[in-house]
């Protein structure tokens, strides 16, 4: 048991990606432009506390997903808000 007088403190580790949220966005968004199958497809990626959003209007699930893959995989760490939108 700790005295009264010594604070108790939650340490926090941040990723690479949470220290650094321009050069993850900036990482998202290249390879989400190296993706063949998003070629053609408009997403934006915004970022905002620790959240990558991703909105626009792509053909199918499977672009939706494999978008929000992508991007996962270039900013491991962070949350995905994937507001893709598969018409009907």
């Amino acid at each position: 048991m700790l005295p009264r007088s010594v604070n108790r403190r939650t340490l926090t580790f941040l990723s690479d990606e949470q220290r650094h949220p321009d050069m993850a966005l900036s990482a998202a968004r290249q390879a989400l432009n190296r993706q063949d199958e998003l070629a053609g497809v408009t997403i934006i990626v915004a970022a905002e506390n620790g959240t990558f959003r991703l909105t626009g209007t792509v053909p199918t699930e499977r672009h939706k997903q494999s978008a929000a893959a992508v991007v996962q995989q270039a900013a491991p760490g962070l949350t995905i808000d994937n507001q893709l939108v598969v018409p009907k």
